[in-house]
């Protein structure tokens, strides 16, 4: 691609006058450049040289022609990644109009008198680095709004655009936009930035950055744009980035592939803050900006040219010149090869003239112009020698012109609405590209239009008719913004200053203040905070927020009032000129009291000093000055008023004296009528003490006013005082005395609380000494003050006077004042030399200390003595308390052990002697063999019962089912009664069923025994051999064998060994199930896996029944019980019983129509009423079965949640595309579904309720409430709703079920969450070899000898590998399974069970694996008798100390003790023998010192295989033997727990016994009264009920006298007349003709439902015998043909009627 010559975005136009000027110049240099070009290369090489010489001659013209360039506007060709870049280079933003004020002041703008000056370096860089930034910003909006266009999806903000740009995700989308095979979505990492929101940048997050510039680099984009990865994901030049997206754009829009992007620069808005957080975003990182201007040139420079397709295309643009076809010439400049741009259709007109104008300009003068050469060329041009460019237009002259036309027209455009008045055309104008004005706010429109157009009118009334030009449009935007900035930023300021009034902030308001946008008065630093409280104070008042006004007078005033401030400290002259200003308003300001307001206003500021404000307010000195005034009038009335005073005092007068000091002018304080006397006496005692002619002052009469207020204080504290303490003398109280001696406010001299009680006996002593002298009880006290004035006080109503009348009586024989301070001086005296005494007192014990030693000897020797005496009354206390003391020791003890215990069950490593002291717990006692023993003869007992029951059951049914065959066909009872027989003898041999066993096997028969013990230990260990057998099986056959032997051969997993043995055999089968026949998620839930069925038939009849009961019975109940919850939600029922209601109720049939559909019923108001009804109580009561269920989680039986865990892990396996809820719901198909569903349904089938069977079970009201209830839930657990059709009343309740199947989700997932069954059951690798007791089975004959026969039927499925230990075991036992006889021996019943005591056959065999375990345990056990008896710090040290004889002697005791123990256990039960190998019992016989040496050689084995630690003197074994402390406390506790549950198992299974036999019960009840009615028929019958109706009745024997057995009768047919009646079918071997030689007997026998049939041909005779109870079943079980000697094929049904109408009808 070509470079060009101009920017799409020339930012002016050229002038009118020297627009021809400029093109001679330009065509005359470019001329000859193109012709040179053209002749020496084809290459693009001189292209590129010609445009390089181009921009040289742009510079020249900037630098010699500058005066040119201002008045013409010559375009600096300034290029954008926006438009097709030129590679011009010169800078030319400096006759660019600022779009900020960037001289002078506020005021000078608002005057207009604004004056051009010059900047400073550092407002220059300023000015620079802003525009930088707001350039840039620009940049970002322009990229930002490209990326939307391209992957139409909206951005953050432009200034939040870098961040969101860190992660890649927008890039790598872009990529996908123009390269989506190198940058395909699902390779976008966090494409939806999930992760970046929640944690941030990620390093994954550079994949993408690496995808985008793979995407660019498969465009073909140069790589001299690409930044870093780090630039990118570090953000260290995000300007970098937006450089290469600029050109990325550029690139793909001159391929065709993207939109072009957009130039904002001018047109795009920020504020202040976001231009100078940029800034110094830029400034921060100090990032070189990139050349944006510099894009298109780049691009050309390492991008190739073709030339001859631009020859091309300019030819064919002069050629539709030539030809003047103005519509022919556009469509040449829209070529794409003439890298024309900037076109408008709207100037095609223009375009056309002016490109004509110009090539016949150019001929012109290329007609007339000599050949000249360039200044750097040194190869001449010919004058002969022309060029095809001479006289055609170049591209860069097409572009010129095009440039030029558009911003010619566009200012033509804006004249024109202008005139017209137009705002929408003025606004297309004005932000045409064309222009590129910047600055444009759209909201100041209508002012562009009145300040153009004001200017427009201004130039026609000079006679300048022209257009305006586009400076003069870019001045007057410019003008108008500031006017209307103006306005805005007071508007700013004003709501700064009340925004920083409301948060107290006063350097906002300081701030806002010194704004010069908001041209305020000045204001001064100092008074900040007297500008911020006296615009508070303002604020407050107005109650409002403050306007523009009220602040620029406020700032007036306060800037005023600062002055005057300030002004205090100078000269007087000064602050009164201050005071006298205009603008402070203070009022009644009088030059003589400058002075005072000086002395007081320095006073105030003095008080103000601690204060936030130290300045004083205008209303503090408007004040001051107030208050002077008023002072200095006081003043001058104060004197005449004191000159007064003092003529009063010479003519001594106490009344006028106290009128005179009572005046309100004079101000005096503390003036009290009753102190008339006392003033005067002091004022004229004041006044004899100055000299002759002085008069007293004011100040002096208040001192003298205090001291006499003083003064009578004084004196009526001391007549108080005086009285207290007589008082107190004469009560006798030293407490009052003592307090009224110590008064705080008038305190008596030289007293000493110690000495109260002698003070008292001193004053009353005196006391009476004055009343002997005086008279007593008066009321008047005479008191004399320190000065000598004397009070008189009234001792009963306080009065105090200062002269003496004729009503006083003063009481002498109270103590005055000074003989109270006499006594007490005296007495303290007194007291003083007491404690001399007592110094004397210290001297001594001076001596004391001084003979320390001697008086230390002295008292040791005592003391010892003491001491010994009470040691030995402590002992005879001690011995005398002995029980006591035993007790404290032994809680002592036993805390002491509390914390050993602590140790060992919570310590990492226990210590050796907290082991040593509990190893002892690992022995087996009697207790433990006891319960062991006993807990196996339990769970054989329960097999048993639960083997019994299940019999019980099905012979009950098949009772149920003879009697009802009975009553339908009429058989005789003999047969129900026989069934009856058998039941109670099974019940006869239940006992001996559980002795029944290893007894029952015959010597011959031992070792085959023991190799079914190994075989089913194999079976019962390894579950795969299990789970392919039942999936080979034919389900009929697998469903029965699952029933008879699996669960016995996991003792229906009575303990946790079996139970953990169950559940890994029927994880196995299912993920075997899953992986081999599940082809679709689906056909678990539409088939019926056998693993699942074995899985729920399980635990809902036996481990988790419990539970399903314990959980639904109550509310099932509850709802059972309500009798007003009735769920119906089937209309049509609903309406047939609404019918059915009315016409019960009114006794006249309806005539609404009977058979209605469910649209039909629901028109009916009163059904719509009830289905609400029963739609409310179904949702209500699923909800309430919905929360049961959920919070009920923890009480699943754990296999069932193990069981969904293992089917979810293998779903996903086995279907990896499969989302977790499609899982799920498999799960909870299985969770829910099967296991809980249909006990909600039907819980009298499950036995989740107790149903009597008297009242006939659930109503179909009940049981149809159940069914929705279950319905609604099975619906939510599966996401399944309501849709149309039947249902589509209900779909009201797919929200709930909606909201449900959330809920279930999250039960499904939650029950998935359990442990593996080695931690719940705390199974491993030990378990085995440490089983105290050897697990057993009890198995009947016929299913061993079933389950033998099965494995060596499917021998090669379920083991392929011949080498597999299975067939080893089933060689031992021979090809074929025995019968019952070989097994057993003759006599014995195929249902005797056998007690099977399962071990394995290789126990004895040491292998490389089994070995070290094995050594592990024998260590452990050898570790154990060690440490009991040899004690140490570790077991190293154990192991090396020496043992002693008396250690070996325990040891053997030891070892003894616990031998006998194992004897007893044996006895008891032998398989408590083979619990312990011969090896184990020869170990714990060897001596203790050479178990030492044994243990020392194992643990070394040990430690070298990596089975045990070295570390810490094998401090690994004694954690492990403190792991088996605890857990073989765990395993006592949890054993006495089984032995609780087996007992209650045994009796809920003896409940169910007895439910059985009282059903049994029942049908006895009934077969006996048919027995009754039996015999009362057979009185009344009058012959034998043995009939035949075919001819001659052959009698085989007659009834001998006296007998009343019946007659044995012979019916005869032949096939013929059998074959007419349907019931001979046919005959194999036989035609049809040949029938009638075949003849059949049918003969009656001793038991009446048995008969002899018998078949001859000629001489050929064949007998066949034909039981009635198996015709019967046969027709049960809907068989309709048999065959009778294997030929003949008999209808059943008809030879059953035969045989009921020729034997059992009665006459």
């Amino acid at each position: 691609m070509l470079r060009q010559m101009f920017s799409r975005d020339e930012e002016d136009v050229f002038g009118t006058d020297y627009s021809r000027l400029a093109r001679t110049a330009y065509r005359t240099r470019h001329a000859s450049l193109t012709t040179r070009m053209m002749r020496q290369s084809t290459t693009g090489s001189l292209l590129k040289q010609t445009c390089s010489n181009y921009n040289s001659l742009g510079r020249q013209s900037s630098n010699g022609n500058q005066s040119l360039l201002n008045h013409t506007n010559i375009p600096g060709f300034r290029s954008r990644s926006s438009s097709v870049s030129s590679t011009a280079s010169f800078d030319s933003s400096w006759f660019k109009p600022s779009f900020r004020a960037s001289y002078g002041s506020i005021d000078d703008l608002e005057s207009g008198d604004v004056t051009d000056g010059h900047m400073t370096a550092d407002e220059m860089d300023q000015k620079r680095k802003q525009n930088m930034a707001y350039e840039y910003l620009c940049h970002l909006e322009e990229a930002k709004k490209w990326i939307e266009a391209c992957i139409d999806e909206e951005l953050p903000a432009t200034t939040e655009l870098e961040e969101n740009l860190q992660n890649g995700v927008l890039l790598a989308k872009l990529g996908h936009f123009f390269a989506p095979k190198v940058v395909p979505l699902k390779r976008i990492y966090d494409k939806e930035l999930t992760r970046f929101k929640q944690s941030g940048l990620h390093y994954r997050h550079t994949d993408n950055v690496v995808q985008f510039f793979g995407a660019c680099e498969n465009a073909g984009l140069p790589s001299i744009f690409y930044p870093d990865t780090s630039d990118v994901y570090d953000r260290k030049n995000m300007p970098k980035l937006i450089y290469c997206i600029h050109a990325l754009s550029l690139f793909l829009h001159k391929l065709g592939k993207a939109p072009l992007i957009m130039d904002l620069v001018g047109t795009a808005q920020f504020s202040e803050e976001e231009i100078s957080a940029m800034r110094a975003e830029l400034d921060k990182y100090g990032i070189q900006m990139p050349a944006f201007g510099k894009i298109g040139g780049i691009l050309a420079n390492e991008m190739p040219v073709d030339e001859a397709a631009l020859h091309a295309a300019v030819i064919a643009i002069n050629d539709a010149l030539d030809r003047d076809d103005q519509q022919g010439t556009f469509h040449a400049l829209s070529n794409p090869m003439a890298l024309l741009t900037k076109l408008d259709d709207n100037f095609v007109s223009a375009y056309h003239e002016a490109l004509r104008s110009a090539k016949k300009m150019k001929g012109a003068d290329s007609s007339t112009a000599e050949p000249k050469s360039c200044e750097q060329d040194t190869v001449s041009v010919k004058t002969e020698e022309k060029d095809i460019y001479d006289v055609i237009l170049t591209q860069a002259e097409i572009q010129a012109e095009i440039s030029v036309t558009n911003l010619k027209q566009t200012l033509k455009e804006a004249d024109n609405a202008l005139l017209e008045r137009s705002l929408s055309k003025l606004k297309s104008s004005l932000t045409s590209s064309h222009l590129k004005l910047l600055n444009i706010n759209l909201d100041n429109l209508e002012s562009y239009l009145d300040a153009l157009l004001k200017l427009h009118e201004e130039r026609q009334g000079d006679g300048d008719f022209s257009l305006l030009n586009k400076q003069d449009i870019q001045d007057t935007i410019n003008s108008v913004n500031m006017d209307c900035n103006f306005e805005y930023q007071k508007n700013i300021s004003v709501d700064k200053i009340n925004k920083a009034l409301n948060s107290r902030n006063r350097d906002a308001l300081f701030e806002a203040l010194y704004d010069p946008k908001a041209k305020y008065p000045p204001v001064l630093n100092f008074a900040s905070d007297l500008y911020f409280e006296e615009f508070a104070v303002i604020r407050e008042d107005k109650g409002e927020d403050l306007v523009y006004a009220e602040v620029h007078g406020g700032v007036k005033v306060l800037t005023a009032v600062a002055k005057v401030n300030k002004a205090i400290s100078s000269s007087s002259e000064e602050l009164l000129a201050c005071l006298n200003e205009e603008d402070v308003h203070i009022m009644a300001v009088e030059a003589e009291n400058i002075t005072v307001y000086q002395q007081d206003m320095t006073s105030a500021l003095q008080n103000k000093q601690e204060m936030t404000n130290t300045l004083l307010t205008h209303s503090e000195l408007q004040e001051i000055i107030d208050v002077a005034n008023d002072n200095v009038k006081t003043e001058q009335t104060r004197l005449k008023l004191v000159e007064e005073i003092n003529d009063v005092l010479s003519n001594a007068n106490a009344e006028d004296l106290f009128v005179l000091l009572t005046n309100e002018a004079l101000q005096f304080e503390n003036v009290f009528p009753e102190l008339a006397v006392l003033y005067y006496n002091c004022l004229a005692k004041l006044k004899n003490s100055h000299p002759e002619g002085q008069s007293l002052r004011w100040n002096e009469i208040q001192s003298a006013i205090n001291l006499a207020d003083a003064q009578a204080a004084h004196g009526i504290l001391v007549a108080k005082a005086v009285t207290a303490i007589n008082d107190a003398v004469t009560e006798a109280s030293i407490d009052q005395l003592c307090s009224a001696l110590t008064e705080q406010e008038l305190k008596v001299k030289n007293v000493n609380v110690n000495c109260c009680k002698h003070y008292l006996e001193k004053l009353d002593e005196a006391r009476k000494e004055r009343s002997n002298n005086g008279k007593e009880g008066a009321e008047w006290l005479n008191v004399e003050l320190p000065d000598g004035t004397e009070m008189y006080y009234n001792l009963v109503n306080g009065e105090h006077r200062w002269e003496v009348t004729d009503d006083m009586i003063f009481d002498s024989s109270l103590l005055t004042w000074d003989e109270i301070q006499k006594c007490v001086k005296k007495t303290t005296k007194a007291w003083v030399k007491g404690v001399q005494q007592k110094k004397a007192y210290k001297t001594r014990q001076k001596l004391f200390q001084a003979n320390e030693g001697s008086i230390i000897k002295i008292q040791s020797a005592v003391r010892s003595f003491l001491t010994r005496k009470a040691y030995k009354n402590r002992l005879n206390f001690l011995a005398n308390q002995s029980d006591s003391v035993i007790k404290i020791q032994a809680a002592w003890r036993g805390k002491k052990t509390r914390s050993d215990y602590q140790s060992l069950m919570f310590a990492e490593y226990p210590p050796l002697n907290v082991v040593r002291k509990f190893a002892h717990l690992l022995d087996q006692s009697d207790t433990d063999y006891a319960e062991e023993i006993e807990v196996q003869k339990q769970r054989q007992e329960i097999v048993a019962a639960i083997r019994h029951n299940q019999q019980l059951e099905k012979d009950a049914s098949n009772m149920d089912i003879k009697i009802g065959l009975l009553v339908k066909n009429r058989i005789t009872l003999e047969e129900v009664v026989t069934h009856e027989g058998k039941m109670s003898k099974k019940e006869q041999g239940l006992a001996c069923a559980v002795s029944a066993g290893l007894d029952s096997l015959n010597k011959e028969s031992h070792e085959r025994r023991k190799a079914y013990e190994h075989l089913f230990y194999q079976l019962q260990v390894e579950p795969q051999y299990l789970a392919r057998l039942i999936l080979e099986m034919p389900q009929q056959q697998s469903t029965k064998f699952i029933e008879s032997v699996i669960l016995t051969l996991y003792n229906y997993a009575s303990n946790p060994r079996d139970e953990y043995l169950l559940l890994k055999l029927f994880s196995t089968s299912l993920r075997q199930e899953i992986m081999q026949s599940i082809e679709n998620m689906t056909d678990i839930v539409t088939g019926t896996p056998l693993a699942i069925k074995m899985v729920v038939d399980f635990h809902r009849n036996a481990r988790g029944h419990s539970y399903l009961r314990d959980m639904l019975n109550p509310l099932i109940t509850s709802l059972l019980e309500d009798t007003s919850v009735k769920i119906n939600t089937n209309p049509t029922e609903v309406y047939k019983n609404w019918v059915n209601q009315q016409e019960t109720d009114s006794g006249v049939p309806s005539q609404l129509p009977y058979d209605v559909t469910n649209e039909e019923a629901l028109k009916h108001k009163e059904i719509q009423e009830l289905m609400e009804e029963s739609i409310q109580q179904l949702r209500s009561w699923s909800d309430k079965f919905l929360s049961l269920i959920l919070s009920s989680l923890d009480h699943i039986p754990y296999g069932m949640r193990y069981i969904s865990r293992v089917m979810l892990q293998s779903l996903t396996q086995k279907f990896p595309e499969a989302s977790e809820k499609d899982i799920l719901k498999i799960v909870g198909n299985l969770l829910y579904y099967r296991y809980i569903n249909s006990t909600i349904a039907a819980p009298d089938a499950y036995d989740i309720i107790d149903i009597d069977i008297e009242k006939g079970g659930l109503t179909p009201d009940q049981r149809r409430n159940l069914g929705s209830i279950a319905k609604i839930l099975q619906f939510a657990a599966s996401n399944k709703g309501f849709g149309g059709g039947d249902s589509q009343h209900l779909a009201c309740l797919n929200s709930y079920i909606k909201g449900s199947h959330e809920k279930f989700k999250q039960y499904f997932r939650k029950a998935c969450d359990v442990p593996d069954p080695e931690v719940h059951f705390n199974i491993n690798q030990y378990t085995e070899a440490a089983l105290v007791v050897k697990p057993r089975i009890s198995i009947s004959a016929d299913d061993l000898i079933n389950t033998h026969a099965k494995l060596l039927e499917y021998r090669a499925k379920i083991a392929p590998d011949s080498l597999d230990a299975i067939h080893e075991l089933l060689e031992d036992l021979g090809s074929a399974a025995p019968t019952v006889e070989e097994l057993m021996g003759s006599g014995v019943n195929k249902e005797d069970e056998i007690c099977l005591i399962l071990s394995s056959k290789h126990e004895g065999v040491e292998d490389a694996k089994s070995d070290l375990a094995s050594l592990l345990i024998s260590t452990k056990q050898l570790t154990i008798d060690i440490i009991r008896c040899q004690p140490g710090e570790n077991l190293t040290e154990v192991l090396d100390r020496e043992t002693s004889e008396d250690q070996e002697l325990q040891h053997r005791s030891m070892i003894s003790l616990q031998e006998q123990v194992d004897a007893r256990a044996v006895d008891k039960d032998a398989a408590v023998s083979r619990a312990k190998s011969v090896k184990e019992k020869s170990e714990r016989k060897m001596p203790l010192k050479d178990k030492k040496v044994k243990v020392k050689e194992d643990l070394s084995k040990l430690s070298g295989a990596g089975f045990i630690s070295s570390d810490s003197h094998y401090q690994a074994m004694m954690k492990l033997i403190a792991q088996d402390i605890r857990n073989q406390r765990r395993y006592r506790a949890a054993r006495r727990q089984d032995l609780q549950k087996l007992a209650d198992t045994k009796a809920n299974l003896q409940k169910k016994k007895l439910f059985f036999e009282s059903q049994i019960e029942y049908y006895n009840t009934y077969v006996k009264a048919c027995m009754a009615n039996m015999l009362a028929a057979g009185k009344r019958r009058s012959r034998s009920s043995y009939v035949s109706t075919s001819s001659p009745i052959e009698e085989d024997q007659k009834p001998k006298k006296g007998k009343k057995e019946p007659k044995h009768q012979t019916i005869k047919y032949t096939a013929a007349k059998l074959h007419e009646r349907g019931i001979v079918l046919e005959i194999d071997g036989i035609s049809p003709n040949q029938y009638k030689n075949v003849q059949f007997e049918i003969s009656t026998t001793v038991d009446p439902a048995v008969f002899q049939c018998t078949a001859k041909v000629l001489t050929v005779s064949e007998t066949h015998t034909l039981k009635l109870q198996e015709l019967l079943q046969l027709q049960y079980e809907g068989v309709a043909v048999m065959t009778l000697f294997d030929r003949a094929k008999i209808n059943v049904n008809l030879l059953i009627h035969l045989l009921n109408k020729k034997f059992y009808i009665t006459k």
